[in-house]
């Protein structure tokens, strides 16, 4: 699970690749990438999936690509923020027909901030959008 999709990233990606059958960004709203200060949000987990498209395309076998965390703190950048940057990388990743799974990072906030369900057991408006979005792709029972 890499954050970056920099030069470092990329050189990591390629040495571990042929090791490995699954790998996958972290997308994240925030950056610290200081060539590209203003790649943040939804526009930075198109700029992190649109790169690892890239490093994929020069493998003749790459591993399979799951987005192997996306999420964001309620806690630091509201909760309709969470909804909106978990909604916008589930977007994303069905958009790409690469990408295989989709891992929430943050169940709840026991141990992290990017929970989509709250230590008292209550969803997170990000994890009531979730459902919505499963449910209507999948047996239609909301599983």
């Amino acid at each position: 699970r890499l954050r970056g999709h920099g030069d470092r990233s990329r050189a990591l990606f390629e040495a571990l690749a042929p090791l490995v059958d699954v790998m996958g960004p972290r997308l994240e709203p925030g950056g610290d990438d200081p060539e590209h200060p203003s790649q943040r949000g939804e526009r930075l987990a198109g700029v992190v999936l649109d790169a690892w498209r890239g490093w994929r395309a020069d493998l003749d076998e790459p591993p399979a690509l799951w987005v192997l965390a996306a999420g964001c703190s309620p806690l630091a950048l509201g909760e309709e923020a969470q909804e909106r940057f978990v909604e916008a990388c589930l977007a994303r990743a069905v958009d790409d027909p690469d990408v295989q799974a989709v891992l929430v990072d943050g169940w709840r906030d026991v141990g992290t901030t990017r929970g989509i369900v709250r230590p008292d057991g209550s969803w997170r408006r990000a994890g009531t959008r979730l459902l919505r979005l499963v449910g209507s792709h999948g047996d239609g029972a909301g599983r």
